[in-house]
């Protein structure tokens, strides 16, 4: 506090004593401070107040914020759409992947060979995924973060973000056939965030890459390719 502002609230106070002293008598002091006392208290009160309301709309904003969504575009694409329109909004050529599903037409993007898309028989998207570049941003993106999950996060980064008992994880039925680009396949696993529509894959417990699908496609994704692991282990022994 200033000299300045000390002297001022001092002057404040004996001006309202001497006032006291030379109307006690005819002014009715007992409503003048109660009134005075409920101002003061208002001017306390009334801020505290606005300041829990701000506290309480930020907590719970960035509560729902930081649940996870269910996400069906990425890079301005649309799961739901036509191939053709995906053809047009695209700036590069699709290339397309033979003989990897029946079920459904594989593309990768020329000159972005980390991000792929997959159309079923009636030539509708379906999924799209993307996988880690070791220099990001020179062939595309690095993927962009599905629900806070990026490039390199771990199980258990998955399992806080949606609980351990949301997760679907799986091991190759045939590692032999599902071993690519000199990856070990043995240490592959997908994470399946089933309600959410999104696949994480990760290999020795790093995300490595995410397919975006709808959840009752996803829900459909196992037992061909991927199966629980403990029957993969099975299915390892014997063979």
């Amino acid at each position: 506090m200033g000299i300045g502002i000390g002297i001022f609230l001092g002057l404040v106070f004996l001006g309202t004593i001497y006032l006291y002293t030379q109307t006690k008598d005819s002014w009715n002091w007992r409503k003048i401070w109660k009134r005075v006392g409920i101002g003061c208290l208002a001017l306390i009160v009334i801020p505290l107040v606005l300041m829990a309301i701000v506290w309480a709309y930020s907590s719970i904003s960035d509560y729902y914020a930081s649940k996870p969504k269910v996400i069906s575009s990425l890079h301005g694409l649309n799961l739901g759409e036509k191939f053709s329109d995906v053809e047009f909004k695209l700036p590069l050529t699709l290339v397309k992947v033979k003989g990897i599903d029946d079920d459904m037409t594989n593309y990768d993007i020329d000159e972005q060979k980390n991000r792929g898309l997959s159309f079923d028989k009636n030539n509708i998207l379906i999924a799209m995924n993307e996988s880690c570049t070791e220099e990001k941003g020179k062939n595309g993106p690095s993927f962009v973060p599905i629900n806070g999950i990026g490039c390199g996060a771990t199980s258990e980064t998955i399992f806080e973000r949606y609980g351990k008992n949301n997760i679907r994880i799986q091991c190759p039925k045939n590692p032999e056939k599902t071993d690519k680009s000199g990856r070990p396949a043995l240490k592959v696993r997908v994470y399946d965030a089933v309600d959410y529509g999104v696949r994480y894959w990760l290999i020795s417990d790093y995300t490595y890459a995410i397919v975006l699908t709808t959840p009752a496609m996803l829900k459909t994704w196992t037992g061909v390719n991927w199966i629980p692991c403990d029957e993969a282990e099975k299915l390892s022994s014997i063979k």
